[in-house]
């Protein structure tokens, strides 16, 4: 399952790679960015972090039983990493919203995809 997991990241993870490069593309045009352009590149630079604490809450969750019915998983280190992947994920589609540019794009994909890998891996995991 963990293979599974870390294979199912990698479409957010190249997401945001092509977004970044998007992004630094951009920036060589404009002389001097504006709000907006700053806000794509802190999104950009939120969802690179949170796309791995959303991996590493997936393999502590599975680490410790990952039950997808809910009651089963005992305690761990995966109840704070779900709260800081939630929370820097949906900061991140904040500023993408806010942003300006192709890049964002690719980070309001990469949030997608990484609650699809999520969800997928919750509900292979249920087999």
């Amino acid at each position: 399952m963990y293979f599974v997991a870390t294979f199912l990241f990698l479409i957010p993870l190249t997401l945001i790679l092509v977004g970044w490069n998007r992004a630094l593309r951009s920036s060589d045009d404009s002389p001097r960015p504006d709000w907006r352009t700053r806000c794509t590149t802190t999104s950009l630079f939120v969802a690179s972090l949170a796309v791995p604490v959303g991996l590493a809450f997936i393999f502590a969750w599975l680490h410790q039983g990952g039950n997808p019915h809910g009651m089963g998983t005992p305690p761990g280190t995966w109840q704070i990493l779900v709260r800081v992947y939630n929370w820097t994920l949906l900061a991140s589609v904040i500023l993408a919203i806010v942003g300006k540019g192709k890049g964002r794009f690719f980070v309001l994909g990469a949030a997608v995809a990484a609650v699809l890998a999520d969800f997928a891996v919750i509900t292979l995991d249920m087999d």
